[in-house]
């Protein structure tokens, strides 16, 4: 499918599978080339490879593809062959179009990196405030923190899920919540555009065993940090310290 993001995607998993870091880079979009860690990503291949004696990603399905304007979501399962190793890796991964080029601009190298030992699942001991909001690191657990900017360290919201994505391949549980109207200012354009209308909020799995993710049409009150998301343009509560259900 020529032009398609799963070519796109078929592009990047063949830079990585030939140790072509320059067209892995050069696969990512604008904005995730501007606030990945190049470097860190570059030296674990490089150190798991020499470990190991071989690296490869193979496609194995997408699952499903969404279009909405220019952005893709790609449901999608890898298997990782880590020496002797196969390791499954599933999720969804998103891509974004740019002059008329598709650049995969989510967690999907860090999902990987992960995978095969790289990075470490942050502990995160979550100290809280009298008022319900954070002491310490706002973005603590969150993966590639740079490609947020926070706009309030701390808010409440209350809202109504429309929509709950698969888990992300940096583990995330995210939903998108139609916010009732006190609200509505935490939304920007890129929200009523590509999130259903709503606000996103994601759980970073630091949080997972004490924030559940709720379903479609459940009530909640949520709270954590208001972020821009520099990857997609649009406004986030990410990481969610809580998430409740309401009346």
């Amino acid at each position: 499918m020529p032009g398609s993001p799963q070519e796109a995607l078929d592009k990047f998993i063949t830079a990585l599978n030939q140790g072509d870091n320059e067209g892995m880079y050069n696969s990512l979009s604008s904005s995730a080339r501007d606030t990945t860690l190049e470097h860190d990503w570059r030296e674990i291949i490089r150190q798991q490879r020499e470990t190991y004696g071989n690296l490869k990603v193979s496609l194995k399905k997408v699952k499903s593809t969404i279009l909405r304007g220019e952005e893709a979501k790609l449901e999608v399962a890898l298997t990782i062959t880590l020496g002797n190793d196969r390791i499954p890796l599933d999720g969804e991964t998103t891509l974004e179009r740019e002059e008329g080029r598709w650049g995969i601009s989510d967690s999907l190298i860090e999902g990987i990196v992960t995978a095969v030992g790289g990075y470490n699942e942050p502990e995160v001991k979550r100290v809280f405030g009298p008022d319900g909001c954070l002491v310490g690191d706002t973005l603590a657990g969150v993966h590639a923190p740079k490609r947020l900017s926070v706009l309030n360290p701390c808010v409440t919201v209350t809202g109504t899920v429309v929509y709950v994505y698969k888990k992300a391949f940096d583990g995330d549980q995210t939903f998108d919540l139609i916010l009732d109207g006190p609200y509505l200012h935490l939304l920007n354009e890129d929200n009523l555009r590509n999130r259903h209308g709503g606000l996103h909020i994601e759980i970073v799995p630091a949080d997972q065993a004490r924030v559940i993710a709720p379903s479609v049409g459940q009530r909640v009150r949520a709270t954590g940090p208001w972020v821009l998301d520099h990857h997609h343009g649009w406004n986030e509560i990410h990481p969610a310290w809580q998430v409740e259900l309401i009346p």
